[in-house]
Parts: C-alpha cells; structure tokens; sequence
C-alpha cells in the first residue's frame, strides 16, 4: 500500500507484512532443517560411531595385553618352581665323605627302587627342564612386550581419531551457527523493509479525509439501501 490510501491502505499493508513475515518464517524453519539441523545430527551420529568403534578397539587391545600377561606371568611361575626343586635337590644331596666307610658301603644291601605306577612311568606327561621353562618365559615376555608395544600404537590412532572426530564436529557447529546468523539476517532484513512499507502507509494517513470518505460510504450505502426498499415497494 502506498501514499494516499488512508487507514484501509495502512492495514492492508499491516496484513501483507504478517503474511510476509509468516512466509519468511516458514522459509528460514525449513532452510534451518537443510542446512543447520541435518548435518548437526550427521555430525553426532559420526561421533558416537567414533566413540563406539574406539571402545571396542580399545577393550581388544587391552584383552590381548591381559592374555599376553597371563601366558607370561605362568610361565614366571613355571619357571620359579623349576628354580626351587632344582636348589632342593642340590641341597638334598650328601656331602663329600659323608656316611660310613667303604666297607659298610659294600656290605650295605642295595637301595630298593621306587615303586611307579604304570601311568606315571607311560603316560604322565614328560616334566619340561629348567632350559625349557626358560626358554618359554622369556618367549612369554617377548609376546607381552609386542602386545603392549601394539597397544600403544592402538592408543595413539584413537586418540588421533577422536581429535578428528572432536575437530569436525566443532567445525559443523560453527557452520551452522554462521548458517543460522546468515538466515537471521535474511530474515530480519524482510522484516525491515516490511517495517517501513507499513510506515509509509501510515504516515500517509489523513484522519479528515478519512472520516469524509466514511460519511460518504455511509451516505452512498444509505441511499442503496432506499433505492432497492423503493424497488420493492413498486414505487
């Protein structure tokens, strides 16, 4: 509405600013839906992924270290044991000379042999040596060393990972708080423009003519009315 159109002209004006307004704000709801609200959720569904896929590598490293540990650590005992029965024996033994002399050694009967059982002579499992045990804990130690060399370097990448992760998503959320002041400011701007038709329409109001051209409608309205109760009337 412009200059010259009275009240009328200024509430139509008012009326087309609020149509306007509620299409702009039905513009920028869904414009914020594409461009702010779908990569914001792609973003966090990124990062839990990220934080979800990490947990699980990280539990499988920290289970392979805790087995290598385990093998390890049995092997150590293993090998303790070999270490004490192997000081038992050696303390076990007579010393030089010890006993009595060669002649009651000759007359002495033979030591009769330990009876064993068929199972412990056939089938029980041979008992590894001390070089053996050695041998195996120092294997043990070696695979528990490269898991947790394998660990660290697992650690590392997800930690690289979750800082990329920590690292885009702070970018969408800037991105998007810029998109969002883009579309604010685009809005507001319609606003404004809006804001100053309706001023103009209302500054150009006249409250004389106005109340003139009200009596005139009556007046034309008033006369209608007769004319048609005359038509009726068969005047």
């Amino acid at each position: 509405a412009g200059p010259g159109k009275g009240v009328r002209g200024a509430c139509a004006a008012a009326a087309a600013m609020l149509a306007s307004a509620s299409e702009a704000h039905a513009t920028l709801a869904k414009s914020l839906a594409a461009d702010v609200e779908a990569p914001l959720d792609q973003a966090r569904a990124a990062a839990r992924k990220t934080q979800t896929d990490g947990a699980a590598r990280a539990q499988a490293a920290h289970r392979a270290v805790k087995a290598a540990d385990d093998r390890y650590r049995r092997a150590a005992s293993r090998l303790k044991a070999h270490a004490r029965d192997a000081t038992a024996t050696e303390a076990a033994k007579p010393a030089p000379g010890e006993g009595s002399g060669l002649d009651s050694a000759a007359d002495a009967p033979p030591p009769e042999k330990p009876r064993s059982s068929i199972y412990a002579r056939y089938l029980a499992p041979a008992k590894p040596s001390t070089d053996d045990a050695r041998q195996e804990c120092e294997n043990r130690w070696s695979d528990l060393s490269l898991e947790s060399r394998k660990a660290a370097l697992e650690a590392q990448r997800l930690l690289t990972a979750y800082q990329a992760s920590d690292e885009a998503a702070v970018e969408t959320c800037v991105d998007a708080l810029r998109k969002v002041g883009v579309h604010q400011a685009s809005a507001f701007s319609t606003r404004n423009y809006d804001l100053a038709q309706l001023t103009r329409a209302l500054d150009a109001c006249d409250a004389l003519e106005d109340v003139r051209a009200h009596f005139a409608e009556v007046d034309a309205h008033e006369l209608e009315c007769a004319l048609v109760g005359a038509n009726d009337a068969g005047w």
